[in-house]
């Protein structure tokens, strides 16, 4: 090199071998041969670099390393600001090229990286994904075995049947009456006798089709439905603690709970009283059952509806639950032929049980007292709560609300307090509660009228807390039978209206103690 204003360009051994040229083979440490500037530049024009580059690359690759070390070319001469620009700006150009293509595999190792992370720890849980699908043959095989006898009768009426919603994602495997397939996330497959599944699955059918219900509707919503063993794991495994009052009502109505529905309340202020002055029922009361049952829309249950009523209807051994839930299948099933449904067109969602929307309303339920209040032309309890609330208060009304009439008092009961009189079985008037048994209401409550029918109850004994409860009391127990879930809404409305301080309505039905 030496050279000012040059450039020493490697030359040597541009044959592979350099034998035919009568030289040695290529030494990377190359012999330099000058070249002045103005040759190079009339010489070396962007093209040329690049063909020169691509023929060295030919004769020798180890020349065109990215590393510097690797091609040794000196660039000493291209420092002068006249050597070669177009050559110094395209090997620039290409450098930059190198570490955007650099920094994009780097990204996409990182991202199949991940992927291989997420794939090993998801087979650790058991998750996989399955391929399959619907033939043809097989709807054909299904629509051409749909008819049979008619399963008469009106919507059956529950009390609301509940669990932890736990969210799924359905799951679909091959059967003996076709292949299905699907993408799935959870092995959620319950094993039942192929053979027996797939009779009953064409008896429902045949039924559902016998009903009205169009063959075309029957087999897109049930085509592939498999029960599920999470469900009946869930249904299995009811909790059996009894839980006494003080702890029920301290695990459901929290001070979360409560704020929230004064929030609610207020929110939906004008609806409320609108509905509350049509069907009679307090609307703090309205509000109370919204909280409980779904925590005010925040919870209502991710279970497909349908699935979790196979589920149930098939594989439940008790004969009469059985009949139940293929009772309400049949009516979920008619709700999406009706057009029912959420505003978004969403499928039918809820609990493992079965339970719908914000009021968690069971199928038959949702045909017997659903409401379309907002007049769209769908009855919607999961996204509209003009329907959902008008829904609610159609229920208690329709189940005997006595607009006006109390829910239930605190009371004090005496020492020798005959324990055989405590019950719902047992009603006496207050007068004699009062007169005969010495029962005295708390302090600052209203004086029930003395010829009302009541029950005394003390959910946990003598020595806890003792109410008289009125008929309306009996219709909350309507939506869920149990003494602790009809106090807890009863008493979550009192709370509700406690925080909404002067503003709260008026409901003189709805005054008591709130201590229990």
């Amino acid at each position: 090199m030496g050279m000012t204003g040059a450039m020493a360009w490697n030359v040597r051994g541009c044959h592979p071998s350099g034998a035919s040229l009568g030289m040695p083979p290529l030494n990377p440490a190359a012999v330099s041969v000058p070249v002045s500037s103005s040759a190079l530049n009339s010489l070396l024009s962007r093209e040329a670099a690049i063909r020169r580059i691509a023929e060295l690359s030919r004769l020798q690759p180890s020349i065109l390393s990215l590393r510097s070390s690797a091609l040794k070319v000196s660039f000493a001469a291209l420092r002068d600001d006249n050597a070669a620009p177009g050559f110094e700006r395209e090997t620039e150009g290409k450098n930059n090229r190198s570490k955007i293509l650099l920094i994009i595999f780097r990204a996409l190792g990182v991202g199949v990286i991940t992927c291989s992370l997420f794939v090993l720890w998801a087979q650790t849980r058991g998750r996989k994904v399955l391929l399959s699908w619907p033939t043809r043959t097989c709807e054909r095989r299904i629509t051409s075995q749909l008819s049979g006898q008619e399963l008469r009768g009106g919507p059956l009426e529950s009390a609301q049947l509940r669990g932890t919603p736990v969210r799924n994602i359905e799951k679909r495997s091959t059967s003996n009456l076709c292949t299905y397939v699907n993408f799935v996330e959870d092995q959620d497959i319950l094993e039942v006798d192929e053979e027996a599944f797939e009779q009953w699955m064409i008896e429902l059918k045949n039924t559902a089709v016998r009903r009205g219900i169009p063959e075309s509707l029957v087999v897109e919503k049930l085509h592939g439905v498999r029960p599920s063993k999470r469900i009946m794991e869930l249904d299995s495994n009811k909790p059996e603690v009894k839980l006494t009052l003080e702890a029920y009502l301290k695990n459901m109505n929290t001070a979360y709970r409560v704020n929230k529905g004064v929030a609610g309340f207020q929110e939906n202020e004008l609806l409320l009283t609108e509905i509350s002055n049509k069907y009679g029922v307090p609307s703090p009361i309205l509000v109370a059952i919204w909280g409980i049952e779904s925590s005010y829309g925040g919870y209502t249950g991710n279970w497909d509806v349908l699935r979790a009523l196979v589920t149930l209807a098939f594989a439940s051994g008790e004969p009469r639950r059985a009949q139940f839930f293929r009772g309400e299948l049949l009516q979920a099933l008619q709700i999406i032929q009706e057009g029912h449904g959420p505003q978004s067109g969403a499928p039918l969602r809820g609990s493992w049980a079965g339970a719908m929307g914000q009021c968690q309303f069971m199928p038959s339920s949702f045909q017997a007292y659903g409401v379309d209040y907002d007049g769209d032309g769908r009855k919607d309890i999961w996204e509209s709560r003009a329907d959902m609330f008008a829904s609610m208060a159609n229920y208690l009304e329709r189940h005997g609300w006595q607009r006006g009439d109390l829910i239930a008092l605190k009371v004090q009961l005496p020492d020798d307090f005959d324990e055989s009189q405590l019950g719902l079985k047992v009603q006496r008037p207050v007068q004699e509660w009062v007169n005969k048994y010495k029962v005295r209401t708390d302090e600052g409550q209203p004086d029930p009228p003395p010829e009302e029918m009541a029950s005394l109850i003390a959910p946990d004994g003598l020595t806890g807390s003792a109410f008289l409860v009125f008929h309306n009391f009996r219709v909350v127990m309507r939506y869920n039978i149990s003494i602790l879930y009809a106090t807890a809404v009863w008493q979550l409305a009192l709370q509700i209206m406690e925080g909404l301080g002067s503003s709260a309505p008026q409901f003189p039905e709805l005054v008591s103690a709130l201590k229990c």
